[in-house]
């Protein structure tokens, strides 16, 4: 089986859920509210929304961020990942 790499698509970020030393995953799973965090694997390219406003995105690789709900979560492997919009970014983690 080859290496394969992801590159998320323009206006996407993929990330994987950010657990801290004092949490477990079971935790973050009864997080089911507004907001979780992730650690940015990697960002899409800028893209033009619909009113032709350039979109950047709003954070880098191996950033910490707090995002609204990710409804998008996949599993490949042993491996979690999300993939959430550009706008769904509420803050950068320091």
């Amino acid at each position: 089986m080859s290496n394969k790499t992801f590159y998320p698509l323009p206006g996407w970020i993929l990330a994987k859920p950010y657990i801290s030393e004092d949490q477990t995953f079971k935790s973050i799973k009864e997080e089911a509210g507004y907001a979780q965090k992730s650690e940015v694997l990697a960002c899409g390219e800028s893209y033009k929304d619909d009113h032709g406003n350039l979109r950047e995105c709003p954070c880098e690789a191996g950033d910490i961020i707090l995002h609204q709900y990710a409804q998008d979560d996949y599993e490949l492997g042993f491996d979690k990942f999300r993939a959430i919009k550009f706008y769904q970014v509420i803050a950068k983690l320091k």
